[in-house]
């Protein structure tokens, strides 16, 4: 299953509970909200909006929307 760029621009302007613009090469470091609590949020609000869970090693893993995507879409195929 592939994943859309709306989709998680929705479910990161949930998280963070802002409107922030994404792009594919957005970088956890290049968003100062997306920190340690809006990243657990983040990982929440993907496990419950597509019905996936992710791995501690994953959840440390994603520090961009590319890499993200990734790990969503292998656990969605």
């Amino acid at each position: 299953m592939k994943t859309s760029l709306e989709e998680i621009q929705k479910i990161v302007n949930a998280a963070f509970q802002v409107n922030v613009k994404i792009k594919e090469d957005t970088q956890r470091k290049s968003l100062p909200l997306w920190d340690s609590r809006s990243h657990i949020t983040l990982i929440y609000e993907l496990e419950d909006f597509y019905k996936v869970s992710f791995t501690i090693p994953e959840i440390e893993q994603i520090d961009s929307i590319k890499i993200l995507r990734e790990i969503l879409e292998k656990k969605l195929a």
